[in-house]
């Protein structure tokens, strides 16, 4: 029997952050898949958007966007959902494209593989308004934290 391969120093800090985070999942149906390219712009997209924000904030970020690109009313893609005018304060300021800190990147990427794997902290989001947003908060409230609010309308 072969042992599974794993980062030793990205096992520590996810097992931390999920002990520690206050992440109340509910879990999908069904996991998603995105190709390397779509989960790499997707984990640049919540680390750029909310760096120092926790784990659950950051979660249900992706699983915010994971749920307008479902919904096919904000673009055909990933790209286009991410990319969606006055949806992120990193793409109006462009933040998405600067080098970020390696710790930052590894909860990013933590928090895209929760979503992916149906934790769903927003329970179904398709709005997020944060300290930087100027957005309007969300009609209906599913989540609150940090000054981050995810809901729907």
């Amino acid at each position: 029997m072969q042992k599974r391969k794993t980062t030793p120093s990205l096992l520590p800090l996810l097992l931390t952050l999920l002990i520690l985070s206050p992440i109340k999942a509910k879990a999908t149906q069904e996991a998603q898949v995105l190709c390397e390219r779509e989960q790499t712009l997707l984990t640049r997209a919540v680390a750029a958007e909310c760096p120092a924000a926790s784990l659950g904030v950051q979660t249900s970020l992706a699983q915010t966007i994971l749920h307008r690109l479902e919904s096919g009313k904000f673009g055909e893609n990933l790209t286009c959902v991410i990319y969606t005018a006055d949806f992120l304060n990193c793409i109006k300021t462009g933040r998405i494209t600067l080098d970020l800190p390696q710790e930052i990147l590894q909860q990013a990427a933590c928090a895209v593989n929760i979503a992916l794997s149906g934790g769903d902290p927003a329970d179904g989001a398709l709005y997020f308004a944060s300290p930087e947003n100027t957005m309007s908060p969300p009609a209906y409230v599913t989540y609150r934290e940090d000054g981050y609010i995810f809901g729907k309308r």
